[in-house]
């Protein structure tokens, strides 16, 4: 009998920041969307979803992936995008729980912000988080 390999899942990414430094933009840019347009005063506030193929990933990238000469084995990421207003801190928190691998966005213009600290202090006392930053000119 022949056994099929356990499935692998996809990665979560979660994208994490203060407010209006760009996390749904770059979500954006990823997937070829414009969902920031739709929001309420343009401003994420909810949880969001998107799995993101490994097809894409690897356009997007273009020959980055290809110099890596990296075998690739996962359908692709899940990326989770957090609100970064205030208000939100447990939204923050249960999006940095779910993430194998966090991605925290910077406006490059305003630096660290509440949100932005906050990102990194949580995500530094799970201790199991890869931080990644993303500098953003917005």
């Amino acid at each position: 009998m022949t056994q099929n390999p356990p499935a692998i899942r996809s990665p979560v990414c979660t994208c994490l920041g203060h407010v209006d430094h760009g996390k749904s933009s770059l979500l954006d840019a990823i997937r070829g969307t414009s969902i920031t347009a739709t929001e309420a005063g343009g401003i994420t506030q909810a949880i969001g979803a998107s799995i993101i193929p490994l097809a894409t990933i690897k356009k997007r990238c273009g020959g980055l992936l290809e110099n890596l000469k990296m075998q690739f084995t996962i359908p692709g990421l899940l990326f989770i995008d957090t609100p970064g207003h205030a208000a939100f801190t447990n939204l923050r928190k249960r999006g940095g729980n779910l993430a194998d691998i966090a991605v925290i966005v910077i406006d490059m213009n305003e630096g660290f912000r509440p949100q932005t600290l906050e990102a990194l202090r949580f995500l530094n006392s799970t201790k199991r988080h890869l931080s990644l930053l993303q500098i953003s000119l917005i």
